[in-house]
């Protein structure tokens, strides 16, 4: 791709999440670090900025994800999409969207969506 940003996501979580404040840079966007796996102890953020919409589903994602009982995240991405989703056979929407770029992230928060990180 020749136009538009070329910065990436990198491994160093607070890194990431600078790339992000550099876009949004709304005083209200909430930046919440949680730990998941009882022996990996993986580090997770969760990033949203909050309004009446979003703030149950917030509360929603967040208890999912502080009652998961596994030991670690091995392929944490798609691990992850299994402990937080019902099986179900197909869905003709998509649930979770993936990126490496901070600027599609930030885009997302700000159409509503929270950011798991």
């Amino acid at each position: 791709v020749l136009r538009g940003s070329h910065m990436g996501f990198v491994e160093t979580m607070v890194t990431n999440i600078v790339m992000i404040r550099r876009r949004i840079r709304d005083p209200k966007l909430k930046v919440e670090y949680l730990s998941v796996g009882s022996k990996s102890k993986t580090d997770m953020v969760l990033m949203y900025l909050p309004n009446g919409e979003n703030e149950e589903n917030y509360r929603i994602l967040k208890d999912k994800i502080t009652n998961i009982t596994i030991p670690s995240l091995t392929l944490s991405q798609q691990s992850l999409s299994e402990c937080l989703l019902r099986k179900s056979k197909y869905h003709p929407m998509p649930r979770i969207r993936y990126t490496e770029r901070p600027d599609a992230a930030a885009a997302s928060i700000y159409e509503g969506k929270i950011l798991v990180a």
